[in-house]
């Protein structure tokens, strides 16, 4: 599948399957600016999660980083998602400032 994201590039998208089932996805681009990655998204669908499959896609992702040098890898997270929260923190993310958004729904 092609792409015209300049940020795309397939071998930085890790894929968790049960048969022919996708049941998980993490995503990480590389910012050439400062030669870091951003984990822009860890997902695993609900039935599969306590499975510790979102711990082993982000470990996919940091051993790629690394793999290509990466000087760092951030990423963002839901405050209440505590479990992404504990899987950051284990993997050694590193709490920064909050982003505050506002909806004016």
């Amino acid at each position: 599948m092609a792409t015209e994201s300049k940020w795309f590039n397939a071998d930085g998208q890790f894929l968790a399957a049960d048969g022919d089932q996708f049941v998980g996805l993490s995503a990480i681009r590389y910012e050439p600016d400062n030669n870091s990655f951003y984990n822009m998204m860890t997902g695993v669908m609900p039935a599969y999660r306590g499975r510790k499959i979102a711990l082993a896609l982000k470990l996919m992702t940091i051993a790629y980083a690394k793999q290509q040098n990466g000087s760092s890898i951030h990423t963002d997270n839901d405050s209440q998602n505590a479990p992404m929260l504990a899987i950051n923190r284990k993997l050694g993310y590193v709490p920064e400032p909050s982003v505050y958004r506002l909806s004016t729904d």
